[in-house]
């Protein structure tokens, strides 16, 4: 079967100007697709500017936390040092008073194991042993 010109060439018209539709169409399409794409690039970048800036901000925020943490564990610890130190010194002062106490009494059994041992009243074989 042939085809007459007439048809013919108006099949490739009809091709031709759908070629063209299909060219501008294609144009419109890069150009709402690079429009798109740059408004998608600004908001990546308006977002990581505000990450940025949040990072910033808790940087600084974790800094004070820090230091004010760090404040409060050393006074706790000069707290705690103050107080160990007392109690180290109100104990070195007990035992001393323990130990002072103790030599008296030792002082005192040895008066009275002495003046027992010099007692007319002694009997042999009762009190304190003489091998001692």
């Amino acid at each position: 079967m042939v085809m007459p010109f007439s048809v013919l060439f108006s099949v490739f018209g009809v091709g031709v100007a759908l070629m063209g539709i299909q060219i501008r169409l294609s144009g419109q399409v890069r150009d709402q697709i690079r429009t798109l794409s740059t408004g998608v690039h600004g908001d990546v970048k308006d977002l990581n500017s505000r990450i940025e800036r949040v990072e910033e901000r808790l940087s600084g925020e974790i800094k004070a936390v820090r230091t004010e943490l760090n404040g409060r564990i050393d006074q706790v610890r000069d707290e705690l040092n103050g107080h160990i130190d007392q109690v180290r010194d109100e104990l070195s002062g007990r035992i001393d008073q323990v130990s002072g106490e103790i030599k008296e009494l030792r002082g005192e059994v040895t008066f009275i194991s002495d003046v027992y041992q010099r007692s007319p009243l002694r009997r042999p074989g009762i009190g304190v042993s003489q091998e001692g």
